[in-house]
């Protein structure tokens, strides 16, 4: 009942602030392109802010605009599901009796997930509104737009180091079955998730110490472009630096390590199917490896949607903002930005396509069932 009010809710809060933010964008659209009617050269560079240089056409730039206000909208629907979703997996996985480590691993990748969700909602009516009345962009906007951007950024990187943790740990319950208890605990599954949390909230929290919304509405030349950098935001070795520890985490070192702990894994399934068959039927054989395909699903899954936000955050690793406010560039920017939005609402599928157990659990839930679950002190791999 709880949930259903929940997803209730949610959606009329979605469909009023969707009616409210409407008119605001349009008359935003409307000021933008008739204050650069006399500027339709890509030839020469804009410098709107500090923060983003427009090297493109004003048609260019209506056709992204546009683009953009797509994007917002499908993010919005998918920004929903991920909250839904993911509370739903949170809530499935607490009614397990018995707790095991990728039963952790998974509450805090659909806790991560969940934050993008909320994060990405809240950027979402500011970015609508731009962050417009006036007073409410000083008062408000301010201290909270880039904040959230902050949070919504950690909660990322947190849950692309978790998938990497889990793909792991089914790697070394495949390996070694018989001493994985002694290796992996929960306990010590709970640390590293939490370790991994905080440590990447206290990172990303220097978005607003870099970033700053302009208090004055009248200087703003283009939607969606609000913001400037701060005295300390333009200092470049501390932008590399930051921008170097967000690409190695939230995607080199998860991507390297996803893809080497599966293939490994492929080849010890491989390996142990060849070894079955010539073994006989009195041979002691491992104990089954739980949830193995399903984290093989949910790193598929992880590395094509995160493939093109990867690729754009390396040539701005390259080149800095060389390449910034070219319409190639801003184009695949969104496209990244609305494919990476399809990661945080995907695991739920994966969970209920391969996953059995988790399925009835799920339907247990949403119809406020009470089955019979296996017994509590029986260990799981």
């Amino acid at each position: 009942m709880k949930i259903r009010c929940f997803i209730l809710c949610l959606t009329l809060l979605i469909a009023l602030q969707y009616s409210r933010c409407q008119n605001t964008s349009q008359v935003s659209t409307s000021s933008t392109l008739e204050n650069g009617d006399e500027e339709d050269s890509s030839e020469s560079p804009k410098d709107l802010t500090g923060l983003l240089v427009i090297r493109m056409s004003l048609k260019q730039m209506k056709i992204l605009e546009k683009l953009k206000e797509l994007e917002l909208s499908v993010s919005d629907i998918f920004n929903c599901f991920a909250v839904i979703s993911n509370l739903a997996i949170m809530l499935t996985i607490r009614r397990y009796k018995s707790s095991s480590v990728p039963r952790v691993y998974m509450s805090a990748l659909a806790l991560c997930d969940f934050g993008v969700g909320v994060c990405a909602l809240i950027k979402s009516v500011q970015d609508r509104t731009l962050c417009l009345p006036e007073i409410y962009r000083s008062t408000v906007c301010k201290y909270t737009y880039w904040s959230v951007f902050g949070l919504e950024a950690s909660a990322s990187m947190s849950a692309a180091l978790i998938a990497m943790f889990l793909s792991i740990d089914r790697c070394i319950a495949l390996q070694k079955p018989f001493t994985y208890h002694l290796i992996c605990t929960v306990r010590k599954a709970m640390a590293l998730s939490i370790s991994v949390i905080i440590t990447n909230l206290l990172v990303c929290i220097n978005y607003p110490f870099r970033i700053q919304v302009n208090e004055d509405s009248d200087d703003d030349q283009n939607k969606y472009v609000f913001s400037q950098y701060t005295e300390f935001g333009r200092i470049e070795t501390y932008k590399k630096l930051f921008t170097s520890y967000e690409f190695l985490l939230r995607f080199a070192v998860p991507l390297c390590v996803m893809t080497i702990t599966n293939t490994w894994t492929i080849f010890i399934l491989q390996g142990n199917t060849r070894r079955r068959k010539t073994l006989s039927a009195k041979a002691k054989e491992p104990p089954k490896i739980k949830y193995l395909t399903t984290t093989v699903g949910v790193v598929a899954i992880f590395f094509v949607t995160q493939l093109t936000r990867a690729a754009y955050l390396t040539d701005t690793l390259i080149n800095g903002n060389a390449h910034r406010g070219k319409y190639a560039t801003e184009m695949i920017s969104l496209f990244g930005s609305l494919v990476a939005r399809f990661n945080s609402i995907v695991n739920i599928f994966i969970y209920v396509i391969l996953d059995k157990e988790f399925r009835r659990m799920l339907i247990n839930l949403i119809f406020c069932r009470r089955l019979d679950q296996p017994n509590a002190n029986q260990q799981e791999t």
